[in-house]
């Protein structure tokens, strides 16, 4: 019987049931591990989710969130970590991804054993203002042109510089002619008629 008390005690003073090996770790090391496993083949992300699940990675890696443990995070920890990224101006839309990604980082920590609870889980994730936003002003377009203009003259390799042409390219169709992003994205060079000066517009009918 007093074996079996000391025992107890053993356990409730470790905190419960002892965690996987690496579950000492920071957290920014479990990022790591994570964006690995969503990276690999059998996982059959697309490129641009994995992307998005990076940015993750990079913004908690680079803020005091990164440098616990990952069995150390709390819920109040969390919903720090959105309050930091708006004072950086990062769209309530983001914030809320980011939640999301937070909430499968802990789903998979906790199928290794590296943490016991999901404090992303009981977070409420920021509330995204609906509808239009604000139009561009002429200010705004010729900074942000002027920007994408200086990542072309920056560019170091042709896909770069290929790249950067088409997002110039793009910014102009849409400020010239008021099409939305979407439409813009799907024109093709036949939909284009420069001697009847028109093109057509590839948009659902509604």
């Amino acid at each position: 019987m007093a074996a079996a008390q000391e025992q107890l005690r053993e356990f409730l003073k470790d905190g419960g049931p002892r965690l996987a090996v690496g579950a000492r770790r920071s957290f920014a090391e479990h990022l790591v591990e994570w964006i690995e496993d969503r990276g690999a083949e059998h996982v059959a992300l697309t490129r641009n989710t994995v992307s998005s699940y990076r940015l993750t990675v990079r913004r908690v890696t680079d803020s005091p969130l990164g440098r616990l443990r990952a069995d150390e995070v709390t819920a109040q920890d969390i919903r720090d970590h959105p309050k930091r990224l708006r004072a950086a101006h990062v769209p309530a839309s983001a914030l809320s991804r980011e939640l999301q990604h937070l909430r499968m980082i802990f789903r998979w920590l906790r199928r290794r054993e590296y943490v016991r609870d999901n404090p992303a889980e009981i977070v409420d994730g920021p509330k995204v203002a609906r509808g239009r936003r604000p139009a561009v002003t002429p200010e705004q377009f010729v900074a942000l042109r002027a920007a994408a203009f200086a990542d072309l003259e920056a560019a170091e390799t042709e896909m770069d510089r290929r790249e950067a042409q088409l997002l110039l390219d793009l910014l102009d169709v849409l400020w010239l002619s008021g099409l939305r992003s979407i439409e813009a994205v799907r024109l093709q060079w036949r939909d284009v008629d420069l001697d009847a000066r028109t093109w057509r517009i590839r948009s659902p009918e509604n």
